[in-house]
């Protein structure tokens, strides 16, 4: 079971049973196998230590194994660890002398959890990069990678623990290899703990010397009567820290001593008294007791029986604390069956014997012999041998050694093999006695009495080999070489002959070879190994295949694999651009937020080509370009304002890339590109470019480019190809994007048409609401100003009716022949009526001119026009208007202004307007002011009085059709009372309007109105009558 912990460490609890892991890791079990051996069979503990971590640093492969003991540390008392042990390969510094790993606490450097797991007895494994800071302060300096590190059990406590640096890989440990090592590491802590135990019991024995000499331990008279009763008649001062109690409370009673007995051992206790009182023999008993504290010792009593004259028993002896020596033998009989365990899992015929009898075998002996074990177990190992092997047997067991040999085994079918048998002395059920290890090598032996046979057979066919065949001695000295091709040699061939490997082949390739010869002439097996070699400055792949060819000499067959390495390096690009591809169309798929799209691209494929930027650009119709999302290493600058504010550049960019151009630059300094281009290049030290365009809708919409800024860098096809179909998958992604807002777009553009409607309705039904008002004022209107002059008419009439001729005229009435009288009537009432039939008029054809000019314009009769002239003629028609409203008007028109091309009764008509009105809404008494100038190729003409004035809204609606100055809400004070129709000035914006210029009116309240109308100066050439709008 592993548990996942911060900082990347793995701590396993291995409660995995060891057979699931002798499945799954064979090779390592049989190396702890191995090594277990070595525990239990080399005498001195340090060597067999060492030799069992040498053996483990092989079989893991690793590069460092060790061994550290934690204790309290001397100065704070807080765990600390040293190292006691250690195995190191060649290629790493060995650092069992370091001193900074002596001592080392886990709080001063940060890692007191690894001291919290391995105490709860966990093991933990982890990748350095991935640990803290801290521990990877403690890991980096000796190059440690990764590593596992597994507790020592002693007595069950944490007493250290047992560590594995791998300096070359990041490995990650499986939970079987951790089982495997854990229990290898359990054995070591039973190796301790039996150090520790024989370290007690030799000291123990000093003890014993010193009691000897100072009367350790209890010395004691113990006195029998006949009667039964019992009593110490002397007991040392031992009992007290044996007994934890007195001299003298022994001695006064005996029973006291009785009561420390444990329950379970009172009745042994009191029979092996009984015996040794009924024989008389030394009585010797051990058992347990339990301290007046609760602690529970077990002692051995000896003493020697004297009979007194009188029947008394007197024994005489000494008992001892032999606590220690128990534990001891619990842990030895621990140990043993762990040896046990090992013993049976190894899959090497293993038996223990003592002096040639069998005392145990494993499984693998009964299915190597073909008997159970009960039939070998007290058998002779002669019995297993045959008879050509006897004499040999015998005297490996007259005079044991632990060197290998070969000899000939015999099975119960009676089948006679070659077996190879090593042997160490080990103990055995508290006995010494000879583990035997024996391995059936009778394919092996044919095996080579076939190859020598074949020798010269072989040596044929290695001639015709077309690979490069080597020979070489266990130093590594060139024997022999063979290469079809001379130029595959890294030397002529004549050159290498007598020559070490190291003075040709550089050192990690050459110490590989070492290694792999080691190795092969170690185990015989052939190896195979791939490395890679330079020659002739190219850089090539090789498999060698390495087997023993003679004595300590070894055959390598070099085959060269560099196209096959390319094509797996190639092939596994492929799958990886593939995949990325597959993500990134997946996420255009299920995505619409194209920026986190282009930022999850750029970010992968700066990560898939391990370059140091990565960005995508986009420029639009209008030349304004912009890096949009980008992916640069920390060490080298953002390029994310390069294009702003920089057409040029993007013009050139634009160019380059529009007709659809890939730029492949393998080093900027060499590509020839423009001045602008290498600015670019230098301002963001980039040494190599790769860049392909997007096209969206057959336009260019930008750019994806990788840089690389370190180093030159050879752009390989597959790169390149995928950057073009990355940029197929953004420019679909774009196209979806674009989609998208387009749909946005026309769901927005219909809410808003919807919208718009909404108010154009609402504005038809407020300008229907005005429709409606203006038509109640017009009737108003049209009924008050047509009502008015019928009324005179008819009220002249009336009277003229009503009264007798003499009364009406002074002359005499003239007569009609049909007998009908005539009535005088004066000039006056009939010029009164004359101007209200004029006005009458006036008013009817303003409303039929009206309406001409909203269908069909202003009746124009164009003709040149001198408007000083046009308006000293209207100031004195408008003399006798001007005096009976009492105004004072100041006539400033120049008479040198331009000729106009006009209609002289239509602007005669719009002076008269804007006169009358002044008159109409103004108090008597005014003053007004004619001026005129010319500005910009127009005549700008202009009225002001000096009135009441008006507000900003009358202003803004005095032009509109049927307004009266009523309608206002806040007409000015003074302002007369007018009930006009409200045409006049709609007609003078119509007539202005027509002549190509404008008309407008500026005022405030209580400060004056001024009138102002511009008309141009040249016009077109118009027939002199016409239409204008």
């Amino acid at each position: 079971m592993t548990i996942a912990e911060p900082n990347g460490v793995e701590p396993s609890t291995s409660t995995q049973p060891v057979g699931v892991a002798i499945h799954s890791c064979p090779n390592l079990l049989q190396g702890v196998a191995q090594a277990t051996n070595q525990l239990l069979t080399t005498e001195d503990d340090a060597i067999a230590i060492n030799r069992a971590l040498a053996t483990l640093g092989q079989v893991t492969s690793v590069d460092r194994v060790y061994i550290f003991e934690i204790h309290p540390h001397p100065e704070t008392g807080d765990p600390a660890r040293s190292q006691r042990f250690e195995w190191a390969r060649e290629t790493v510094t060995a650092e069992i002398d370091n001193p900074l790993w002596q001592n080392l606490s886990y709080a001063a450097c940060g890692v007191s959890h690894w001291y919290e797991t391995l105490k709860v007895g966990h093991s933990f494994s982890a990748l350095v990069r991935e640990l803290s800071a801290a521990e990877r302060q403690i890991l980096e300096p000796p190059g440690v990678v990764s590593i596992l590190v597994v507790p020592i059990p002693v007595h069950g406590k944490l007493w250290g623990f047992l560590g594995f640096d791998d300096c070359h890989s990041e490995r990650r440990w499986s939970e079987d290899e951790s089982a495997v090592l854990m229990t290898m590491a359990a054995t070591i802590g039973s190796c301790i703990a039996q150090q520790q135990a024989e370290v007690a019991l030799r000291e123990s024995q000093l003890r014993l010397e010193k009691i000897a000499a100072n009367v350790p331990g209890m010395i004691f008279q113990f006195l029998q009567r006949p009667d039964g009763s019992r009593s110490v008649l002397y007991a040392s001062s031992g009992c007290r820290e044996l007994y934890e109690l007195e001299p003298e409370e022994i001695q006064a009673n005996f029973q006291v001593l009785a009561d420390l007995m444990h329950p379970d051992d009172l009745e042994a206790y009191e029979q092996s008294v009984a015996a040794s009182a009924a024989t008389g023999e030394t009585w010797v008993w051990e058992g347990r007791m339990v301290t007046p504290s609760g602690k529970l010792k077990w002692i051995q009593c000896a003493s020697r029986l004297e009979r007194q004259p009188n029947g008394d028993l007197l024994w005489d002896g000494l008992v001892v604390d032999i606590t220690d020596r128990k534990k001891a033998e619990e842990d030895l009989r621990a140990s043993e069956g762990r040896l046990q365990s090992f013993f049976e899992a190894t899959f090497e015929a293993v038996l223990i014997h003592d002096r040639g009898t069998i005392l145990d075998v494993n499984c693998a002996t009964e299915a190597l012999y073909g008997y159970s074990r009960a039939e070998l177990i007290g058998r002779s190992v002669l019995e297993i041998t045959a008879p050509c092997s006897w004499d040999l047997i015998r005297s490996r067991v007259k005079s044991p050694s632990d060197l290998p040999i070969e000899a000939m085994g015999l099975k119960k079918d009676g089948t006679i093999f070659v077996g190879e048998v090593s042997a160490k002395d080990i103990v055995y059920q508290g006995h010494k006695a000879r583990v035997v290890g024996m391995r059936d090598i009778t394919a092996r032996k044919q095996a080579e009495d076939a190859l020598r046979q074949s020798e010269a057979k072989n040596r044929a066919l290695l001639h015709a080999i077309p690979d490069l065949i080597f020979r070489f001695s266990r130093d590594g000295t060139y024997l022999d070489c063979q290469a079809e091709n001379a130029s595959d040699l890294v030397a002529p061939a004549s050159g290498l002959i007598g020559k070490k490997l190291q003075d040709f082949v550089p050192a990690p390739v050459s110490q590989q070879f070492m290694e792999y010869m080691a190795k092969v002439l170690t185990t015989g097996v052939t190896e195979t190994l791939e490395y890679q070699l330079p020659i002739n400055n190219k850089l090539r792949y090789w498999e060698g295949r390495f087997a023993v060819c003679g004595n300590d000499e070894v055959l390598v067959i070099a085959r060269e694999i560099t196209e096959r390495k390319r094509a797996e390096e190639e092939r596994q690009l492929t799958v990886q651009r593939d995949r990325l591809l597959a993500q990134i169309a997946l996420r255009i798929r299920q995505s619409l937020d194209l920026e986190q799209i282009l930022q999850t691209t750029v970010t992968e494929v700066r990560q898939f080509l391990e370059c140091d930027r990565v960005f995508f650009t986009h420029i639009d119709k209008h030349l304004r370009g912009e890096v949009c999302v980008e992916s640069v290493s920390p060490k080298w600058g953002s390029v994310i304002e390069v294009l702003r504010g920089n057409p040029t550049y993007i013009k050139e960019i634009k160019a380059l890339f529009e007709s659809g151009n890939v730029q492949v630059i393998s080093d900027v300094t060499q590509a020839g590109v423009s001045p602008l281009r290498a600015q670019y290049f230098a301002q963001y030290q980039v040494k190599a470019c790769l860049a392909v365009p997007i096209i969206v809708s057959d336009k260019l919409f930008g750019n994806l480019v990788a840089h690389q800024c370190d180093r030159t860098r050879q752009w390989q096809p597959f790169e390149v190809e995928l950057l073009r179909a990355l940029s197929t998958q953004v420019a679909i992604a774009i196209q979806q994007a674009q989609l998208y807002q387009q749909v946005q777009a026309l769901n927005t553009n219909l809410e808003r048409q919807v919208e718009e409607r909404t108010q154009q309705l609402k504005q038809k039904y407020t300008e229907l609401q005005e429709l409606n008002r203006l038509k109640d004022i017009f009737l108003y209107a049209v009924s008050h100003d047509l009502r008015t002059p019928v009324l005179g008419w008819l009220m002249v009439l009336k009277n003229l009716l009503n009264h007798e001729p003499s009364a009406v005229s002074c002359q005499p009435s003239a007569s009609i022949d049909n007998g009908q009288q005539m009535i005088a009537v004066s000039r006056s009432v009939l010029e009164r009526m004359v101007q209200s039939s004029d006005r009458q008029l006036r008013l009817i054809n303003s409303l039929l001119e009206v309406h001409t000019s909203e269908v069909a314009g202003v009746a124009l009769e164009r003709e040149p026009l001198q408007i000083g002239e046009l308006v000293q003629l209207l100031v004195e028609d408008m003399e006798p208007l001007l005096t009976k409203n009492q105004v004072t008007l100041v006539n400033q028109v120049p008479t040198n202004l331009p000729m106009i091309n006009a209609d002289s009764c239509q602007l005669r008509r719009v002076f008269e307007n804007l006169l009358t009105n002044a008159f109409n809404h103004n108090p008597m008494g005014i003053q007004l002011i004619l001026d005129a100038q010319v500005k910009k190729g127009m005549i700008y003409c202009t009225v002001t009085d000096n009135g009441v004035g008006m507000s900003q809204e009358l202003c803004d609606r005095l032009f509109q059709l049927y307004f009266v100055a009523q309608d206002a809400k806040d007409s000015p004070q003074g302002h007369r009372p007018y009930t006009g129709l409200g045409l006049g000035l709609y007609l003078c914006r119509q007539i202005i309007t027509a002549h190509g210029g404008e008309i407008g009116v500026k005022s405030r309240q209580r400060a004056g109105t001024t009138f102002w109308f511009s008309l141009p100066t040249t016009h077109k050439k118009v027939p002199a009558k016409g239409y204008g709008r």
